[in-house]
């Protein structure tokens, strides 16, 4: 589809369409980010084939709901050691402008991706070079929940015209001569999820966010997004954002409280269809889809500050926004809350072959692989604390193949047999300093399956956060049944309970001699 040009000067409202920006806002925006360009640009460090880098894609500002400029919320990510970072203000209508200047009304959000996020985002390209910002925004997704979308472009139409189509927030026709409305039901937001895949399906990416909170999102949901654009729909919010919220991730707003594994509250900070072995994700995996994790601030104005607390790492070869989405769909990236960690290595081997996150491993059936891990912790982290890792669990899962639209077996998680098959604590560590290193036997491999990390502060057992197989409890939990839910979670009680999750990597096995493999 091509997109048609368009020209305007007015909205239906009467309000201008390109509000200039005030001499004093423009010098204090500028001086704000010219401060940060000096202060503090730490560059990670390279390796033969790319680097690691540290970012962020779900944030806000004043031009949406956020309480700061897109300045301000780089420059502070940028402080707390991101690398990359993603403007992603909500989609529908505004009234007032990216520095809380009221319009005289609602502004489609449409228009104010072109003439105020844009230009905050190229005029922070010019003055971070040698960082990656990236343009999307937060999309309500018709018929579902949110949904964050990037779309890796040197002009802004290809996602304002996104917005316009499917926002289900976004009432403005302005536009119905040149572009559709697919802005009502789950039937649209697949047609969006396969437009986004056609015209930009290597320089675009669309994961849900938070994606239990309002109970939303069900399995069926993700696999036929996932099913509709592949190479888009790549992943999710697994460890959501907005951390430090009174009742962690935001989770506050379904079911009636009750001291159980509630599903529509974070575990560890964790999402439970990441965070419940043999949940959600699992059975994704299970079905041999390239389906990852992320992590994100959800920065709004009061909570962590993107960077500070939550940070996906991902191995990016080359540099601009399609080198950081290539990047994130490759799946080899791992996400940390706290900075328990803030270098790893996970790889899986047989002989001379090796995979890494994201990776597929081809070996002959009854092989018997070797799995090493390295990590590091930080010296202190932002909450000025000595994060060390507790232990590390390796979880399998075998691979069945897709289940098929329209089945039973579509609409259900059912039982992936994904299972804790070790776990490594410190007396299987070789440490020096600040990194250790271990390896694990996990026996022949007699079929297709997939191997994913998880690690933690707490041991087994701790009151309140770990059940006896040391996984997380329902955050509410660690409340105690003498406060009122939900309302209970604080930043010291988010730096207490830290975790870390990879992405997985894949096993192809195959018979003795043959060169046929399974799926």
């Amino acid at each position: 589809m091509v997109l048609p040009c368009h020209k305007r000067t007015m909205t239906q409202s009467g309000v201008p369409t390109r509000v200039r920006m005030g001499t004093a806002a423009a010098i204090l925006a500028l001086a704000l980010i010219s401060w940060a360009a000096g202060a503090a640009d730490p560059v990670s460090a390279e390796e033969p084939e790319g680097r690691w880098l540290a970012g962020d894609y779900h944030t806000h500002s004043l031009l949406s709901d956020g309480g700061w400029t897109t300045e301000e919320v780089a420059l502070r990510a940028f402080v707390y050691g991101l690398d990359w970072f993603a403007a992603t203000d909500h989609g529908g209508a505004f009234a007032h402008d990216r520095f809380g200047k009221p319009y005289p009304g609602p502004v489609p959000r449409w228009i104010t991706l072109e003439d105020e996020s844009f230009p905050s985002v190229r005029r922070l390209r010019e003055v971070y070079p040698r960082k990656e910002i990236l343009l999307g925004f937060e999309w309500n997704v018709p018929g579902l929940e949110h949904a964050n979308v990037v779309i890796a472009a040197e002009e802004p139409a290809s996602l304002s015209a996104f917005e316009y189509m499917c926002d289900a927030r976004d009432a403005d026709t302005s536009r119905e001569r040149d572009l559709p409305k697919w802005n009502r039901t789950r039937e649209d937001a697949l047609s969006c999820a396969a437009f986004l895949e056609g015209s930009y399906g290597g320089a675009a990416f669309l994961l849900p966010a938070h994606p239990s909170r309002l109970n939303r999102y069900g399995i069926a949901d993700l696999r036929a997004l996932n099913d509709a654009a592949p190479n888009v729909m790549f992943g999710f919010e697994g460890i959501p954002g907005a951390q430090k919220s009174s009742a962690r991730g935001g989770y506050r707003y379904v079911s009636p409280y009750r001291f159980d594994n509630d599903p529509y509250r974070t575990h560890g900070g964790v999402d439970l269809m990441a965070a419940k072995v043999g949940g959600v994700w699992d059975a994704l995996l299970g079905e041999g889809r390239r389906f990852f994790l992320f992590a994100n601030s959800d920065f709004h104005g009061k909570g962590f500050w993107p960077g500070e607390y939550a940070k996906s790492h991902t191995f990016v070869r080359g540099s601009g926004s399609r080198a950081v989405i290539a990047g994130m769909r490759s799946g080899n990236s791992f996400s940390v809350t706290g900075d328990l960690i803030d270098a790893l290595s996970f790889t899986a081997s047989a002989g001379d072959n090796v995979a890494t996150m994201g990776e597929t491993l081809r070996v002959e059936r009854g092989a018997r692989l070797e799995i090493s891990v390295a990590f590091r912790s930080p010296e202190f982290n932002n909450n000025g604390d000595a994060p060390r890792v507790d232990h590390v669990d390796l979880i399998a899962g075998r691979i069945s193949g897709k289940a098929k639209p329209g089945t039973r077996a579509y609409e259900r998680v059912g039982k992936p047999g994904a299972r804790v098959v070790a776990r490594i604590a410190a007396a299987d560590w070789q440490c020096e300093g600040r990194s250790c290193r271990a390896r694990v036997d996990p026996g022949p491999v007699d079929g297709p399956m997939y191997f994913r990390l998880r690690g933690t502060n707490l041991p087994p057992s701790t009151p309140g956060e770990t059940d006896g197989e040391g996984n997380p409890l329902s955050d509410d939990e660690a409340c105690g049944k003498g406060q009122t839910p939900p309302e209970c979670n604080t930043k010291e009680k988010a730096y207490a309970d830290l975790w870390f999750y990879t992405n997985p990597i894949f096993v192809e096995t195959r018979d003795l001699h043959s060169t046929a493999t399974r799926p």
